[in-house]
């Protein structure tokens, strides 16, 4: 989880204290490729992040998991992969800012 590839850096860690060790791991699905099927499924994506943050006086986890992340009519699929990460992206900075409001300003970059 530590050596995670760069372009799925992305998720809990956003927002992370710059001198924390982040681990992350992410998941992501969509409930079809073709769209409605039937009426649960509109092509929604799951979209999750979990990191671990240690290292100095750090020492925590954190998951954030959503589901439902629509794809409008005649959008790309991806719209509703994106919504969802951008999501958790703004919930997690939120959570770092609180728990550690000193560092807000020197934060990792997801």
């Amino acid at each position: 989880m530590r050596e995670v590839q760069d372009d799925q850096r992305w998720g809990t860690p956003s927002g992370a204290p710059s001198d924390a060790v982040v681990q992350v791991k992410n998941g992501w699905l969509q409930r079809s490729e073709k769209g409605v099927r039937s009426s649960w499924d509109r092509g929604d994506w799951k979209v999750h992040s979990m990191s671990a943050i240690t290292g100095r006086s750090y020492d925590y986890g954190l998951v954030v998991m959503t589901e439902n992340n629509r794809v409008p009519e005649g959008a790309s699929p991806e719209v509703g992969c994106d919504y969802g990460m951008e999501t958790i992206e703004r919930v997690a900075r939120s959570i770092h800012r609180d728990l550690h409001p000193a560092g807000a300003n020197e934060v990792h970059q997801a």
